[in-house]
């Protein structure tokens, strides 16, 4: 009955939030956490990428602690991908850049999101963590094999012009 009724009332909130000229990204997240809270997977997949696609046209359009929140219910949504419709990978991911994209923009707003989380966030948190953690050690990677590598083009560039000039 309660399942039913929150669905009853979770459904115009959905509605709602997603015709409205400007979207509120609270109003919207807020819906994700209801859908969430009465196993709406589907819905708030639904939610989620919308909010996701209102971040990728709008990089000013949410706040840190929107990212954050976007980042716990993807991971939330990866484990019961056989409930929404996407798969638990396109969950994580979307996760990781949400999370990365938040750091960005302001580690002092993910730390203190972070220590208001629920304590059952705590594990989705951490795994964010390690994913933001090796994302930028992959960065750190990846540039200095690209600056290592031009200096080698560049090296092997300069000695292939003098053994013309020394012929």
């Amino acid at each position: 009955m309660k399942s039913s009724l929150c669905r009853f009332l979770v459904i115009p909130v959905i509605a709602l939030a997603t015709s409205c000229g400007r979207q509120n990204p609270d109003a919207i997240l807020a819906s994700a956490d209801d859908a969430l809270s009465i196993s709406d997977y589907r819905a708030a997949q639904s939610l989620c990428d919308n909010l996701t696609e209102i971040a990728h046209n709008d990089s000013t359009a949410l706040l840190p602690s929107h990212y954050c929140r976007l980042a716990i219910n993807y991971m939330i949504l990866a484990e019961h991908q056989s409930a929404s419709t996407a798969s638990a990978d396109d969950n994580i991911s979307v996760a990781s850049t949400m999370f990365t994209t938040a750091i960005r923009v302001s580690p002092d707003s993910v730390q203190a999101f972070l220590e208001e989380i629920a304590p059952e966030e705590n594990g989705h948190a951490a795994l964010l963590i390690q994913l933001a953690e090796a994302a930028e050690a992959r960065e750190m990677l990846f540039n200095e094999f690209e600056e290592s590598d031009s200096t080698a083009i560049a090296s092997d560039h300069d000695l292939h012009d003098h053994e013309h000039e020394i012929q």
